[in-house]
């Protein structure tokens, strides 16, 4: 795992044989500027060939992802996640995270849809 200190912004890549299989973003929010009670970070992107899914790749990278974050005082970590993708949702919960709160969305082209 090779993170960049100075910068808040962080990806990590999973390679198989040199080509990329899987990556994580997710960025430190513990220099918010509102003042918490916590440290916190998000993840913004987890994903991984579906080639290559079901091998622990995605779990790899969110401890590695963890691991980099506990260890510069981050305590909470939030992410979003599309309420059809049950496969990211099994996952996230495997790992720890629990329900937070409901983020709503209206198509205004078809608004009862």
């Amino acid at each position: 795992m090779k993170v960049h200190e100075e910068d808040e912004n962080q990806i990590l890549v999973a390679d198989i044989g040199g080509k990329i299989v899987g990556y994580v973003f997710f960025i430190n929010r513990a220099e918010f500027p509102l003042e918490t009670r916590y440290t916190w970070a998000s993840i913004n992107e987890l994903y991984v060939h579906p080639e290559h899914r079901r091998k622990g790749i995605a779990t790899n990278l969110m401890n590695q992802a963890f691991e980099h974050l506990r260890s510069i005082g981050v305590t909470h970590v939030r992410l979003n996640v599309m309420t059809e993708n049950h496969a990211a949702i099994e996952l996230y919960h495997r790992l720890g995270f629990r329900d937070y709160s409901l983020r709503m969305q209206i198509d205004l082209a078809n608004p009862h849809t």
